[in-house]
């Protein structure tokens, strides 16, 4: 099943009891980011928040924190995600332009006042304004016309102003090119898109190819819509969008925001000036909450199975993979060759992943899914005077308050893998898979 917009995919949720109304009036302010906050926490449903004070538009969170609405989002089984993405990669759909969009229903480019449009949140006590967050950033690079896609956080600062961090290396380029010209920098902002644009706008890719593979996995081309002030293409069946150039050779202080770290940033950021504002009738303006399941969710699939592609065509030894803290910390089990390969690969994607910070290395008898398993792994198969690794002066993520203006960080590797020559000494004790599975018959009319 394919959705043609975000309202197709909040009625999936629902039907499969996968979503929260909230009738009550709730203040866009704090209120609606503690809501999520705590769903995501107990890994509670998506939400849909029906009355949000002084505000037309409903808002919508919670979307994709859990494996169970990744997969519902791909309709896919929950064991064949990562499969299904890699597939997605290797047969990709090109978009398609059609020449009217709901996306257009309604248009204001006289007076724009996005604080009174919009049900921007404010998420954090000390959050220096309300921040778009699910806001994803169209632009078109000006010296090769290639166009480009990417979630960035931006901060209302005005009536019709955006402060923006652009922190991928791509939108970073085609702002750079672009004050280099002295020229301003068209963008779209689309809110509300359905999931597989949600996915691919977090994957890295080159130029317009995000497109494709949303439309892989999907499973049928994107229809795409031309922008009315900017040459740009949009989904057609989004929620909201803000058109508006970035002004070359502006910054101006962005921050502080709580961040997906769980720390407050401040940047001198360029700034949008958003020249037009348009919705379908009845929109949905959709919110990721930051430092959140859900906030993590669909970031942590895409990398995962980045990561995951690319280990095993290092070393085919690696099992599986597993990414915590967004990203910064990752686990693989591996059925080891040689008694150096796990600490190969240690090395190997230590340095060559800026957001990666930590790595553990586990035996393909370690449930990676299970925290304590991996806690367990490396309580009786590490020995820190020989199986860990410190790398340092390496990239880091520009997010971490710990690396400094340079973002040049260290790294650590933890090398929890039984010896090869002891692997009766490490195996795992287990109950008969038949006593296992009648236990679960047994209890699954038992415990809710």
């Amino acid at each position: 099943m394919s959705y043609q917009d975000l309202r197709g995919f909040i009625s999936r949720l629902e039907k499969e009891k996968e979503l929260l109304r909230i009738k009550e009036e709730i203040d866009p302010k704090f209120e609606v980011s503690a809501v999520l906050k705590e769903l995501s926490n107990r890994d509670g449903p998506a939400v849909l928040f029906e009355n949000v004070r002084n505000r037309a538009m409903p808002v919508v969170g919670n979307l994709m924190s859990t494996r169970k609405r990744l997969s519902l989002a791909l309709d896919v089984p929950q064991e064949d995600l990562v499969e299904r993405y890699l597939k997605a990669k290797s047969a990709l759909i090109p978009p398609e332009v059609v020449a009217n969009a709901p996306l257009y229903d309604h248009v204001v480019d006289n007076g724009i006042d996005i604080p009174k449009a919009l049900p921007v949140l404010t998420y954090h006590e000390k959050d220096s304004a309300p921040y778009i967050t699910q806001g994803v950033v169209f632009m078109r690079d000006p010296k090769t016309g290639r166009q480009t896609m990417g979630v960035h956080r931006m901060q209302v600062q005005g009536r019709d102003q955006l402060g923006i961090f652009l922190a991928s290396k791509t939108s970073t380029e085609y702002y750079k090119n672009a004050e280099e010209l002295d020229q301003p920098l068209d963008v779209a902002v689309v809110i509300g898109l359905e999931p597989s644009l949600i996915i691919a706008s977090t994957v890295w890719l080159p130029f317009g190819d995000k497109l494709s593979f949303a439309g892989a996995l999907k499973g049928e081309p994107i229809e795409l819509v031309k922008t009315r002030n900017a040459d740009l293409e949009v989904p057609a069946h989004g929620m909201i969008v803000l058109e508006g150039k970035i002004l070359p050779k502006v910054r101006q202080m962005e921050g502080p925001f709580g961040e997906s770290t769980g720390y407050y940033i401040t940047s001198n950021n360029p700034v949008i000036k958003v020249n037009l504002l348009a919705h379908q009738i009845k929109p949905i303006y959709a919110v990721f909450e930051p430092w959140s399941k859900d906030d993590e969710g669909t970031v942590t699939m895409s990398l995962g199975a980045e990561i995951l592609k690319n280990l095993r065509e290092f070393s085919p030894s690696v099992q599986d993979l597993r990414l915590i803290a967004l990203g910064t910390t990752v686990v693989f089990s591996i059925k080891q060759r040689n008694p150096n390969e796990a600490k190969s690969i240690l090395y190997w994607i230590l340095s060559g992943n800026p957001y990666i910070k930590k790595a553990i290395a586990v035996d393909d008898d370690v449930d990676i899914n299970n925290l304590e398993e991996i806690e367990w792994a490396m309580s009786s198969r590490f020995q820190a005077h020989k199986d860990l690794i410190i790398m340092n002066d390496l990239p880091g993520s520009p997010i971490d308050p710990s690396v400094g203006a340079d973002n040049i960080t260290s790294k650590m590797g933890i090398d929890a893998t039984k010896p090869l020559d002891q692997e009766d000494r490490y195996e795992k004790i287990r109950i008969p898979r038949e006593s296992v599975e009648k236990a679960r018959s047994i209890l699954k009319d038992i415990l809710p």
